[in-house]
């Protein structure tokens, strides 16, 4: 059995029958990533998202290079984390309207109040409410998701 560092090779040097062992081997990394930030079971958005990750992981084969001595499933991690968290955001952005925005504080606060929804959507409130550091990240982090929406 190939290592996925051998595979990548193969594929970026024009083999494409590389890619599916390397797919079959990287499975479980996916589906670990799919379920690391959509914990619902509708099993359409998880073959969305399983699509989105497969394409994260020929994206990362096609950029791995051996000569920086790391392992292609690190390069593979983090292109397919950030791949599944754009496709979860394209699907919960707030958008704020600035020319409605007045300024008022009780706008502000129901756009607070929206943000803080979004970030308990995402990560899921039962698992927070036990650990008010993790909800204060969460919060905070909505928090600052809606600041640069309504900067823009």
């Amino acid at each position: 059995m190939e290592t996925n560092e051998q595979l990548v090779v193969r594929f970026q040097a024009g083999d494409e029958s590389a890619l599916i062992p390397l797919l079959c081997q990287n499975n479980a990394l996916i589906w670990k990533a799919i379920h690391k930030y959509h914990r619902n079971s509708e099993q359409e958005c998880d073959d969305d998202l399983e699509q989105v990750a497969k394409m994260a992981l020929w994206q990362a084969a096609m950029r791995f290079n051996l000569s920086t001595g790391n392992k292609f499933t690190t390069l593979a991690t983090l292109l397919i984390q950030q791949a599944i968290r754009r496709e979860l955001d394209k699907h919960s952005t707030i958008y704020v309207n600035r020319a409605n925005y007045s300024g008022d504080p009780d706008h502000l606060k129901e756009a607070k109040q929206a943000a803080r929804d979004l970030a308990r959507k995402t990560v899921r409130f039962d698992q927070l409410k036990d650990d008010d550091r993790k909800f204060d990240i969460a919060e905070r982090s909505a928090n600052t998701s809606l600041g640069t929406v309504l900067d823009s």
